[in-house]
């Protein structure tokens, strides 16, 4: 939704970088899954993940995989003309330059057991949260909304904070 966003509002090229399939480390160049008009690769070649993404943002953004995201996103600036991209998974990322560091949380689990992954569902130790320039809730309800403020509390968090629900749109069956 926020590449869709910016394109829309800013009026901007997006391309969002993604690491992809185990397989795509066995490649030099990164790939392209879709150039924000068409889509240009399969699951079974970029992963099931980055090729939903590249269906859902056609018209607004394009879809690079490669291990490197730092790669990936010169060869969509290069090559694509991306005016910028949005790293998927990419809060640990620090190689790419960012005007906007936003931490998603899922407000079902925060933190999980506070471990770091595999042990746990963190990918940075807690402590890195002070990094970010934003927080935004997933999973969102009124239900979680103490749980979520008492893990703010705890951080003593000043900065912006925004929500986001997960609906689901309908149910679709893809044949090859």
């Amino acid at each position: 939704l926020l590449a869709r966003e910016i394109h829309i509002r800013c009026e901007k090229k997006i391309a969002v970088l993604s690491r992809g399939y185990p397989a795509s480390s066995l490649w030099d160049a990164p790939l392209i899954v879709s150039n924000g008009v068409e889509m240009q690769a399969a699951p079974d070649s970029a992963g099931d993940e980055p090729v939903m993404l590249g269906e859902n943002l056609l018209g607004a953004a394009a879809v690079v995989v490669h291990p490197s995201r730092w790669r990936a996103g010169r060869f969509a600036v290069q090559s694509l003309r991306s005016d910028g991209f949005l790293p998927d998974d990419g809060f640990q990322h620090r190689r790419i330059h960012r005007d906007l560091n936003l931490l998603l949380v899922d407000s079902e689990g925060l933190t999980g057991n506070g471990r770091l992954f595999p042990l746990g569902i963190l990918r940075e130790p807690l402590s890195e949260a002070r990094r970010a320039d934003a927080v935004l809730f997933t999973h969102w309800s009124e239900a979680r909304a103490t749980a979520c403020e008492a893990w703010l509390r705890n951080l003593t968090w000043r900065k912006p904070v925004f929500h986001a629900e997960f609906r689901p749109s309908g149910v679709f069956w893809k044949t090859r």
